[in-house]
């Protein structure tokens, strides 16, 4: 009889644990109150416009994006670099100019502008690293091109990402 008693007991205790439990706690309701959908239309608030306040941060954040991306777009000022003129000499019939950018190690081009009175003559030549400096590879001008002899400005300017040098000689062609 004991023993009925005592497993009756522990089944009983058992149940009442398992049934406590077991109990369903209710959720708490949201504080907003929710309106239902009448029809498909509004479903997504798409066709509903917006607040005052909505279109004045919508313009706050449109303005943000466009900062943002002219910063990011504006590009840097070159570095200014020295310009070294080698040689800018008449041999014959052809116009020898040699030159290098210094403390720099970093391909870019050369440009070379010679005047003289309104006559003006353009060229472009590749300048290549080597191991200390940057040389502009050996401008030659055939004579012809100079139509009118006499003391000519050189410029030649040296160009590449972030970097800009230049300098200036006067040379005469006869």
């Amino acid at each position: 009889k004991i023993l009925i008693l005592f497993i009756l007991l522990i089944s009983t205790v058992t149940g009442l644990a398992f049934a406590l439990n077991a109990r369903t706690i209710p959720k708490k309701q949201p504080d907003v109150e929710i309106a239902p959908i009448s029809d498909n239309k509004n479903k997504d608030n798409f066709n509903i416009p917006p607040t005052a306040k909505e279109k004045v941060a919508g313009n706050n954040q449109k303005e943000k994006i466009v900062n943002n991306s002219t910063k990011q777009t504006s590009t840097p000022t070159p570095k200014k670099i020295e310009m070294v003129v080698v040689d800018a000499s008449q041999y014959k019939n052809v116009i020898e100019v040699r030159a290098f950018a210094a403390n720099i190690v970093k391909n870019g081009t050369c440009d070379y502008t010679f005047t003289h009175n309104l006559e003006k003559i353009s060229k472009t030549m590749p300048a290549s690293a080597d191991a200390t400096t940057t040389p502009c590879m050996t401008l030659d001008v055939p004579r012809n091109e100079f139509n009118t002899p006499g003391t000519w400005n050189l410029t030649i300017s040296y160009i590449a990402p972030n970097y800009y040098g230049s300098t200036s000689t006067n040379l005469d062609i006869k």
